[in-house]
């Protein structure tokens, strides 16, 4: 089946080629037969200009390997030569990456298991198992450290439970903000990363650091992942919470109680917990002597609440909590716009993602991220026709059948 897929890939991929791609933007190029800079006697013949099938995305793949890397992001550099590979197979120096790349994985991933190994035997578990975790995070399939992950060690992991159209890459994505973290997650709970996931499966998925962990030090951490998705069986701590009335009583309109209102919805900003700022600052707002300090504390704790939604990829949210701003006191226009930048940037990073389920022969998946896609900027150029094309390619494989 693989070898047919490759077969019906490469025909498509063929079609492709006879479309006309302009060069990457940017790339100026001379006449064809002409250079700069020679006289007409010494002139030489031009190199050829790639204008093969997914050009620019070789193009922008190449650059995202090259700012990984030097992130020392050494996994998202690997995936991103990987992907130029599979486009461009006869081009030595893709190749040369990746083989380099994985060297230096496999290398790391070696020394942090040696330095578990370490940790384990002075009696230092939690050194040990970050060590161990780390040793996955370059390595996803050292044996050894699951081993020691899950029977050596007291298991420390997040119960997870799956839904409707969920794979291990949607769920890296969901928890890590990384989809690299895939086989991790499969491989901890002893599941082919490439096999389908049952609605209803409960998966363990280990704590790393929730900033979008990379191979290195920096990697891993105490926080638990993000509560994007279905947690069961897990014990939270929430954050202690105040009842504040609707309408401030004559006491509180007191000076000393309106000033230490004020400070406490001051200090409730300064721990971001902006909801219970604002529910005692509001009340505040018709205060003679701290009405405009309340006014002023509201909107910006509406702004820094709308700029954590953002960071979260939670658009909407983001709007509605910007709209509450005073625009004369923050840039609220300003805030709306970098939402629909993000929002446009999102949308670009689903449509990579489509481009790597494609590659990777997962064509349902690359048509479900391509229309989340869509669904964030519905005027994407290349998304629909992307998705037409994996469609007729998913009808031929099912003809070949």
């Amino acid at each position: 089946m693989r070898m047919i897929y490759l077969i019906v890939l490469l025909l498509f991929l063929g079609a492709c080629a006879k479309e006309k791609i302009p060069p990457p933007s940017g790339e100026q190029f001379p006449p064809a037969g002409e250079q700069v800079g020679k006289p007409p006697g010494e002139r030489e013949v031009a190199p050829p200009v790639d204008k093969g099938a997914f050009a620019n995305l070789v193009t922008k793949q190449t650059a995202q390997a090259d700012k990984a890397e030097q992130a020392g992001d050494l996994r998202g550099a690997l995936e991103s030569w990987q992907v130029v590979v599979a486009l461009r197979p006869d081009s030595v120096e893709p190749k040369k990456r990746v083989s380099a790349l994985a060297g230096q994985l496999t290398r790391e991933a070696e020394r942090h298991f040696q330095l578990g190994l370490e940790s384990f035997g002075a009696g230092a578990f939690e050194a040990a198992r970050r060590e161990f975790l780390l040793t996955l995070i370059n390595n996803p399939d050292h044996a050894e450290a699951l081993d020691y992950l899950k029977n050596r060690l007291d298991p420390v992991f997040i119960s997870y439970q799956t839904t409707v159209g969920e794979s291990f890459e949607t769920i890296a994505k969901k928890i890590y903000s990384d989809s690299g973290k895939a086989l991790i997650i499969a491989r901890i709970n002893d599941l082919d990363p490439k096999g389908p996931l049952t609605p209803g499966t409960i998966l363990l998925i280990p704590p790393l650091w929730q900033g979008g962990a990379k191979s290195g030090d920096a990697a891993y951490g105490a926080e638990s992942p993000s509560d994007a998705g279905k947690e069961i069986d897990t014990p939270v701590t929430a954050p202690t919470s105040i009842e504040v009335p609707p309408v401030a009583t004559p006491d509180e309109k007191k000076p000393d109680a309106a000033k230490q209102n004020l400070t406490r919805a001051q200090e409730l900003f300064q721990a971001q917990r902006y909801p219970e700022s604002v529910a005692i600052a509001e009340r505040l707002i018709g205060h003679p002597s701290f009405g405009k300090k309340a006014r002023e504390l509201v909107s910006a704790a509406w702004f820094e609440q709308g700029n954590h939604f953002l960071k979260e990829d939670r658009f909407q949210d983001a709007i509605d909590s910007y709209k509450k701003v005073d625009p004369t006191v923050r840039d609220v226009k300003g805030a709306l716009v970098a939402v629909e930048l993000r929002r446009r940037e999102k949308a670009e990073e689903y449509y990579n993602e489509g481009v790597k389920f494609f590659i990777n022969q997962k064509l349902d998946q690359a048509i479900a991220v391509w229309e989340k896609t869509l669904v964030l900027n519905p005027g994407h150029m290349k998304a629909p026709k992307d998705i037409g094309k994996a469609r007729a390619l998913l009808q031929k494989l099912k003809a070949i059948k």
